[in-house]
């Protein structure tokens, strides 16, 4: 059987289920991971060279196919590993590019140090404001009243990540 012949001889349910194999098999390389896509590009794959044998009933029809299947694989895996390489993948809406976590995830230990300290507060707390301690701002909440700027506190509690102050009144800690 000649080359030509084959593509001139060949039945509409394979070219179906090629160009079905082909479409899942791109759209599984744009989506990470391997899920329905690529369960569906090869089950179309198989149905493909299974529906050239049952219908032409050549063993040279079927292996050709295969070949090509093979062939057009190895070049979208190509261009797949060339296209994460280069970064062409992050610009798809497909693919995410940020963490889930937080920036500041596993940086809350510092403020467990920052009970008893004392910080001078930057910009009003009523209730909530910020407060410098040891050249690091931080959010705060008074619990009691509203602390003016320029007053000194001292970090009573952290409690859920939040720091809570008191106001300093002259002579030391007012607890």
């Amino acid at each position: 059987m000649e080359f030509v012949q084959f593509w001139t001889e060949m039945s509409w349910i394979v070219i179906l289920m090629f160009c079905l194999a082909i479409g899942f098999a791109i759209a599984e390389g744009l989506i990470p991971g391997f899920g329905v896509c690529g369960i569906m590009s090869i089950v179309c794959t198989v149905g493909s060279l299974v529906a050239e044998g049952i219908i032409t009933k050549s063993l040279f029809c079927v292996l050709f196919l295969l070949v090509l299947i093979l062939v057009i694989t190895a070049v979208l895996i190509v261009i797949f590993v060339y296209s994460a390489r280069r970064g062409l993948l992050k610009k798809t809406a497909i693919v995410e590019s940020k963490s889930s976590l937080p920036e500041n995830y596993g940086k809350e230990n510092k403020k467990k140090l920052l009970i008893g300290r004392v910080g001078e507060v930057v910009s009003e707390c009523k209730p909530v404001g910020k407060a410098e301690f040891e050249g690091e701002t931080f959010t705060i909440i008074s619990r009691e009243r509203n602390i003016p700027k320029g007053s000194l506190v001292f970090v009573q509690e952290i409690k859920d990540n939040v720091v809570y102050v008191k106001e300093l009144q002259e002579g030391g800690k007012d607890e």
